[in-house]
This record gives C-alpha cells, sequence and structure tokens, in this order.
C-alpha cells in the first residue's frame, strides 16, 4: 500500500498581533516549512511519502513513517508559537469513519513525545486557542525548529486503505516574544489527558467526549448531583458512570482523587466537584462541577485528596484545600482549609510558571525559563521540596537544586505527580530527574537506591522512554508499548498479580498490559490505569472498587483487568 502525499500550498496572514502560518497536506503526513513572522511572505515547500502501513502503536516507534514540519521565524523579534492539527477529511470513496484508523504522533528534534497517540478522526475542524499539540518559545529571529510527525494506520485497517487519502491542515500561530498576551510556553503546556487515574477510584474521557468516572463517591467527586460525606466502601460505584459536565464544555483533560475531581476543557475553563471545589468558602455539598473563583483561563491543573493547584493563562499558581502541610501559603490556627484559589506569590511573583504538580507533602512548579520551585511541609522526610533538604516546611516557594541537571538539558515538563512521594522532571534530551522517596532511581548493578534523595537526579539506565510515573515507594515507566514497575510494594501498586514485596529491577507489568499495547500510564500511591491503543482502560490497585469492573469495594486488584469495557478517548 502506497499513500503518496504533498503539501498543497500555504501562505503566512496577518491576524491583529498575531501571525499564522498553515499548510494543508495530503493523505496523513506530510513535511514543510512553514514561516512566520513576515507578513505577507508566503514559501512553499513539497514532500512526497509513501508506504505508511497498519502496525501497532509499539511498533510505531520504530517503524511508522515520519517526517519534519520545520518552523522558521523570519521576523527580526523572537516568537512565540503554537502548533495544531486540524480539520481532517477523508477523500472518497473513502468514508469519513475510517479517519479514526489515520494515527499520528508528535515528537520533538531530541525524539521526546510531545503528547499521546491521536488519530486523524479525534480532531477539530479548526484551531482555537489554547487547543494546540504543542508550543514553543523564544524562537529567535532567523531560527528555525522542528517538530517530528509521525503516521501510521490501525492494525485493523483493511484493504480499503489501499490507495487511499486523506487531509489535514498544520496550522501554527505565533506572536512576538514578551508581548503583553503571552502562549504558555513549555512542551505540552495544554496537552489533552483523557485518563485520570486515582487512589479509590479513577476517571476517563470517552469517544464521544463524555466523562466516566468509578470509585469512590464520597464529597461528590462523581459530579452525578449527590453527596455523602466521609469514606466507606459503602460510598463507591463498582462500575463508570457519567459525570455531568456543563453544557457546552468539551473536556480535554481530568484529574481525579478520593474526594475531588476538576475537569479542564478544550476552552482552558476548569471546572471541579467535590469537597472544596473552589467557588465558594463553603462546601457546597451538591455534587455539581462548579468552575472555582479567582481564575480565568487554565493551562495546567493537579489534584491530590482534598488539595489542588492550577496554573492560569498568565503563568500564575493558584491554589486552594487542605492548607495543614501549607500548600496555598502560611498556616493560620482555624483555617485548616483555603475553599478558594489563592495565588501563590514569593518567588514565584515575577516568573512565568507553566506546570504544577501536588506531591505527597511538597508542591513544585517548573518555570518557563526552566528553573523548578517548591513549598510545602515536607513532615514524611521524603525530600519532595527538592533543594536538598529532608523534613522542612516552606510556606512560600523555594528554588530546588538543580545543581546535578547539566546545564545544556533545559527541563521542558514535569512528569504528572498527583499526591506522588516522588517528583520527575523531564529534560529536553529526554533524562528524567527524579527527587523524593523513590528519587535514588536504580544504580548500575539494577538495584533500587532506596533512600529519599532531596535533590533532583538522573534516573540512570532509563532515558529515553514515554512516561514516568510513582506509586507511594515505587516508580513505573512506559516504554513502547509496555509498562515495568519496580521499588517496594505496600499493597499491590506495581501490578506484580501478588501483594507486598520489593523489586530490585524493573518488572514488566503483564495480564492486559503484556502485548505491547500501551499507549498512556498514570500511577498513584496505591493503583493506576494504563490506556490500550484500542481505547480500552485496564486498572488495578487497593480496593474501593478501584478496577471499575463492578468487583466488591474490598478486593485488591493485582492485575491489570478492564473497566467495564469503557473506551478511553485516543
Amino acid at each position: 500500500m502506497a499513500l503518496i502525499l504533498g503539501v498543497v500550498g500555504f501562505g503566512t496572514v496577518a491576524s491583529g498581533a498575531w501571525f499564522t502560518a498553515s499548510s494543508s497536506a495530503r493523505a496523513s503526513i506530510t513535511g514543510a516549512t512553514l514561516s512566520i513572522g513576515e507578513i505577507g511572505a508566503s514559501a512553499q515547500t513539497t514532500v512526497a511519502v509513501s508506504g505508511v502501513y497498519p502496525m501497532t502503536d509499539g511498533q510505531a516507534g520504530g517503524g511508522a513513517r515520519s517526517e519534519w514540519i520545520n518552523v522558521r521565524n523570519t521576523g527580526s523579534l523572537p516568537l512565540d508559537w503554537t502548533l495544531s492539527v486540524v480539520n481532517p477529511k477523508a477523500q472518497a470513496p473513502l468514508a469519513a469513519e475510517k479517519l479514526a484508523n489515520f494515527r499520528f504522533q508528535l515528537f520533538s528534534e531530541q525524539g521526546i513525545a510531545l503528547g499521546q497517540v491521536q488519530t486523524l478522526g479525534s480532531l477539530p475542524i479548526a484551531a482555537t486557542s489554547g487547543a494546540y499539540q504543542t508550543a514553543g518559545s523564544g524562537l529567535a529571529a532567523g531560527g528555525t525548529t522542528r517538530v517530528e510527525i509521525r503516521v501510521w494506520l490501525s492494525v485493523d485497517s483493511g484493504n480499503e486503505f489501499q490507495g487511499a487519502q486523506a487531509t489535514f491542515d498544520v496550522v501554527i500561530n505565533a506572536i512576538q516574544n514578551g508581548a503583553p498576551t503571552r502562549l504558555p510556553s513549555a512542551v505540552e503546556s495544554f496537552q489533552p489527558s483523557y485518563l485520570g487515574a486515582g487512589d479509590h477510584g479513577s476517571c476517563l474521557i470517552d469517544s464521544s467526549d463524555t466523562v466516566k468516572c468509578w470509585g469512590s463517591t464520597s464529597w461528590g467527586r462523581m459530579g452525578d448531583g449527590t453527596f455523602t460525606e466521609g469514606f466507606s466502601a459503602k460510598q463507591s460505584q463498582p462500575t463508570p458512570q457519567t459525570l455531568a459536565v456543563p453544557a457546552g464544555v468539551v473536556p480535554a483533560r481530568v484529574a481525579t482523587s478520593p474526594s475531588d475531581t476538576c475537569i479542564l476543557s478544550t476552552q482552558q475553563e476548569l471546572f471541579c466537584v467535590g469537597y472544596s471545589d473552589g467557588s465558594s468558602t463553603k462546601t457546597t455539598k451538591d455534587g455539581v462541577l462548579r468552575k472555582p473563583a479567582n481564575l480565568g483561563r487554565v493551562a495546567d491543573v493537579s489534584v491530590n485528596g482534598d488539595k489542588k493547584c492550577a496554573v492560569d493563562a498568565a503563568g500564575r499558581v493558584w491554589c486552594w484545600g487542605y492548607n495543614v502541610n501549607l500548600l496555598a501559603g502560611p498556616y493560620t490556627p482555624g483555617e485548616t482549609f483555603v475553599m478558594t484559589p489563592r495565588l501563590i506569590a514569593g518567588d514565584l511573583a515575577t516568573r512565568e510558571v507553566t506546570q504544577v504538580e501536588v506531591g505527597a507533602g511538597g508542591i513544585c512548579a517548573l518555570t518557563r525559563e526552566s528553573s523548578i520551585y517548591c513549598w510545602g511541609d515536607d513532615v514524611a522526610r521524603r525530600g519532595l521540596l527538592g533543594d536538598g533538604t529532608v523534613g522542612k516546611a516552606y510556606s512560600a516557594p523555594v528554588p530546588a537544586d538543580l545543581s546535578l541537571v547539566p546545564e545544556g538539558d533545559k527541563l521542558v515538563r514535569l512528569e504528572d505527580g498527583d499526591g506522588a512521594t516522588t517528583l520527575c522532571a523531564v529534560g529536553a534530551s529526554g533524562t528524567r530527574y527524579c527527587w523524593g522517596e523513590a528519587g535514588g532511581g536504580i544504580d548500575a548493578a539494577g538495584k533500587p537506591i532506596s533512600t529519599s534523595r532531596p535533590t533532583p537526579m538522573r534516573i540512570p539506565g532509563h532515558d529515553h522512554f514515554e512516561t514516568l510515573t510513582s506509586t507511594l515507594s515505587g516508580l513505573c515507566l512506559l516504554d513502547e508499548g509496555r509498562v515495568f514497575c519496580w521499588g517496594t510494594q505496600n499493597v499491590v501498586e506495581l501490578a506484580t498479580g501478588k501483594s507486598g514485596g520489593a523489586y530490585a529491577s524493573p518488572t514488566m507489568v503483564g495480564g492486559l498490559l503484556a502485548d505491547g499495547n500501551v499507549v498512556a500510564l498514570q500511577t498513584k500511591p496505591y493503583g493506576g490505569c494504563a490506556q490500550l491503543n484500542d481505547g480500552r482502560v485496564a486498572c488495578w490497585g487497593f480496593g474501593t472498587y478501584q478496577a471499575g469492573d463492578g468487583r466488591a469495594a474490598t478486593a485488591d486488584i493485582s492485575v491489570p483487568t478492564n473497566a467495564a469495557l469503557v473506551l478511553a478517548k485516543r
């Protein structure tokens, strides 16, 4: 099968303060140079690529056809930019629903995945603010950066794809670096995340943009209009139920905990439900999603139990919830909970934040200039504040000690760390730098360095993989469709098929995850979920209906189990 692809033309146009470059690609992949920074300038590069074949997502890492999209600044000022893939169309006789068979993923020049695998069928018609696939900042005048796009067909693609063609548009928007309206700058600053694993239940966004949740129903976290106080096995839902999202809202990200759930929309609107939804000085107690107060557009959100932080479009951090651990600043006796978002200032007042993670005792934020600032109470002595100390408490952000991060390896994002006892940052090289309880990683012999590491350090021997996540006392990674875990297993959180035990080297997770078909992974202290390439979600963990398959609340799930055949969005 050969799909001949080529650019059909593009140019640059002016739109207010923005410069826009767009390119239409025939079939499923194209290479092009998109020029931004000069009004009225245009150029054209045509690339023909053949041989887009069916394969698994795991095989696509080395077998998918790929091409480069070059982003070039022809102007005289540095530019911030976003890249969107939009407007998919099937060419007759190929039916429109077959667009779902075309799968693609974007990568940086260093080979780092820029978000999850997506399908042409899931793309919007047009580029909108905040709903882009990747972004960059400070592209120098005359400079060029590159984004790789890899494309393949799903394994169930049949003869109807022989010679088939489809089209999509690549759109790059840019604004002058430093202009009053600024773009979120970090790679993956607003990436869709259709899976939200939790300790006592999880949520996902399915293919119809519906949010489904299961597990704990305490404090209204299911968003179904019901509210119960406290935690017990009786207050749990064993199978996925629909969370009532406000009319007209399209969810792009979901984050959940035993007491709260938040969704971030494609328009960067944040809605929360649970003990402290952020909309009022009191718990609303009606199980209805609401917008937290004080926030405009939101670029990132992190939820850990009844503690939440968000980054707004201006790069400011706001936190609310349980404040005894100094989540939202100094603790005032009698004010156990900060019920509405409170601005985190201090050293962050003059810096733009791109991402925040609320760990188990420490909160850390990544800034535009690739620095990390942390605050909170490290009462469990895990070293989560990243500044080289253990057991300290800071009510205002302090800079993390990045002395073990090579000067040239710019930190581009934080790994998902909601509730984690280990936090990790990703360098442009793909190297992970971790700190906290399992932050020591493994030594040259493959044995875990079990002591807490209070300074971000490299995880040796495991640099280039898709995802690294943490459990209570261990780590799990996603590499070429397979999941590997190691460390200390307190219950069943490492999905080894049995309870307890310590694992000195990365051990592959079996069951539904054994075939190299995993495209997304999230773990929490006591469990996790993985999304498979056919959309299914497999979960495991400590009781409370963690699997979503109808089992009793007290049953620990030690092997990944399908969550009642609910398909997550791909």
